[in-house]
């Protein structure tokens, strides 16, 4: 395991334990960066304020967890995609786009799904960056 700017990367998170908030990323070569999220005090106070947490019983290693997820292949489609806004003066743009989303177990059918994704960019020295990309709203028209 070696120290990284952006958190910590490790071949395997089994028998590992992270406090606070985290982002996992896996990647293809079964590594995982750990990267704590920086909250302020009130999000934290927020969530622990909101937040339930049950004991199911259920016992299972995190490695076996993650092996059985490294089988699953899961793809997504852009099916259509639009641009909502762009403010150049200020460096920003909002984009919707449609997904058709695969989820292809190591048994069992394979899952799809279409939905509507929001997604924010951000002008930057090397061009624009999606900073923030989420379900879009589901709301009546009229």
């Amino acid at each position: 395991m070696s120290s990284r700017a952006s958190g910590v990367r490790c071949s395997s998170i089994s028998g590992l334990a992270y406090g606070g908030v985290s982002a996992l990323t896996f990647h293809k070569d079964g590594s995982v960066d750990v990267e704590r999220l920086p909250l302020r005090e009130e999000v934290i106070d927020d969530l622990e304020s909101n937040l339930i947490i049950y004991y199911s019983g259920v016992e299972r290693a995190a490695s076996s967890v993650l092996k059985e997820q490294a089988k699953t292949i899961t793809t997504a489609k852009i099916l259509d995609a639009a641009l909502v806004t762009l403010n150049t003066q200020a460096g920003t743009a909002s984009i919707i786009t449609a997904v058709q989303i695969n989820v292809i177990p190591s048994q069992g059918a394979t899952v799809s799904k279409q939905t509507r994704l929001v997604g924010q960019l951000t002008r930057t020295a090397s061009g624009w960056k999606l900073t923030a990309l989420g379900q879009a709203p589901v709301g009546s028209a009229g």
